[in-house]
């Protein structure tokens, strides 16, 4: 890569999110409130403070009780090193502390993003002293053959969206550089 594009990348804020998502087979398993999207636990200022207490409840797009738990940052690295186990029980206890009557979910699937070899992360972010939007246009930029497109290449950043609409647009532009040949 040129060394404009290199340094832009190895410039930009990168971090990690990683989700244990939840599902039970039986609907009298949907012990918390259906009509909220979202819950978070506030608690302690203690050693597990901000470990796994953001809930997201995509129940009523998936048709069965579902509870994903995020966890990021300097947590996020840390879970990674713990079993589905452990990660399983501090989500169950804090889950019990909203909703006492929550059993064991059916299935669990636990991501660990920063030890997957192609991946290493989960979104840029903003980096203090640099302009992100500048970044984000250069990352988009071409080189030769090469395309590039991700969250980080949109001013949309740390989405999901931002990395599907630019995917599109890239492939779009692909597809415009092909009908001339």
């Amino acid at each position: 890569l040129p060394a404009w594009k290199q340094e832009t990348i190895d410039a930009m804020g990168f971090g990690l999110v990683n989700k244990c998502i939840m599902s039970w087979n039986n609907d009298d398993d949907h012990v918390w409130p259906r009509d909220k999207l979202w819950f978070l636990l506030m608690t302690p200022e203690d050693e597990t403070s901000g470990q796994w207490t953001t809930f997201f409840n995509p129940s009523r797009f998936k048709g069965i009780p579902t509870l994903t738990a995020w966890v990021g940052g300097d947590e996020a690295i840390e879970a990674e090193k713990q079993s589905d186990d452990e990660i399983l029980n501090k989500v169950m206890n804090n889950l019990r502390s909203m909703f006492p009557s929550i059993r064991e979910p059916d299935r669990v699937i636990i991501s660990r993003w920063g030890m997957d070899e192609n991946v290493r992360g989960t979104y840029s972010f903003p980096v203090p002293g640099r302009d992100f939007y500048d970044d984000a246009d250069n990352l988009q930029r071409r080189v030769g053959r090469v395309w590039f497109a991700g969250e980080a290449t949109n001013s949309a950043w740390g989405s999901t969206m931002a990395a599907w609409d630019t995917g599109e647009e890239q492939a779009l532009n692909m597809a415009r550089s092909l009908e001339g040949v």
